[in-house]
């Protein structure tokens, strides 16, 4: 089972998951069925990992003062933009969802500071 919904065609003595995707990533369990009864196995947690680094492909200043970023990333995992005035303290400015492995954000920063620093993690 996946998240506690059983795996379409998961009915054998092993269960392989080939190629696991980001949409894949949750909790198993097994549940055995016999004569005497069934039990439900302990949750076991698939986690992924990306394996392509983010990247800041492009940034623009546009002429209504707007900034606009580009990113590359492994698709399928979420990337946070985060924003900083001082390069110290960090707040986070949006999630987005990545599920071509290129993305593109158009920020409004404030007009009353000097700096505007971005950076960009998986979470």
């Amino acid at each position: 089972r996946l998240n506690g919904t059983n795996i379409a065609g998961a009915t054998s003595t092993s269960f392989t998951r080939l190629n696991a995707q980001v949409i894949h990533a949750g909790n198993y369990s097994v549940v055995v069925t016999n004569a005497s009864g069934s039990v439900t196995s302990s949750v076991a947690a698939l986690t992924l990992t990306p394996t392509l680094p983010l990247l800041f492909t492009s940034i623009a200043r546009l002429s209504d003062g707007r900034v606009q970023l580009g990113l590359s990333g492994e698709s399928g995992f979420n990337v946070q933009l985060r924003t900083s005035t001082n390069l110290t303290m960090w707040s986070v400015l949006t999630n987005l969802v990545n599920p071509s492995g290129s993305l593109s954000f158009t920020d409004a920063p404030p007009v009353s500071v000097p700096n505007q620093f971005y950076r960009a993690l998986y979470p």
